[in-house]
């Protein structure tokens, strides 16, 4: 019995460790979009829309980055 709960305090201790750094950025990331999405809806109607365009366009640049660190180099075949 004490060798399962030493088990389960090792398991929970590495989950607190290592989990704990993906729990804080995910509720990191849902705060920011609750920011965005107030800052958002207190925006008129054509700026809400501006704004939105613009957001999506640079967070879609920022993913193709992420997945491709030479995005936005010219290669050699292209020219």
């Amino acid at each position: 019995m004490d060798t399962l709960l030493y088990l389960v305090g090792f398991g929970l201790l590495f989950f607190f460790i290592f989990g704990s750094e993906t729990l804080i950025s995910i509720y990191r990331e849902k705060q920011q979009m609750q920011h965005i999405e107030n800052i958002i809806a207190t925006l008129p109607e054509n700026d809400r829309v501006q704004f939105a365009r613009e957001y999506l366009d640079e967070r879609a640049t920022q993913l193709k980055k992420t997945e491709n660190p030479f995005y936005g180099f010219e290669s050699e075949y292209e020219k």
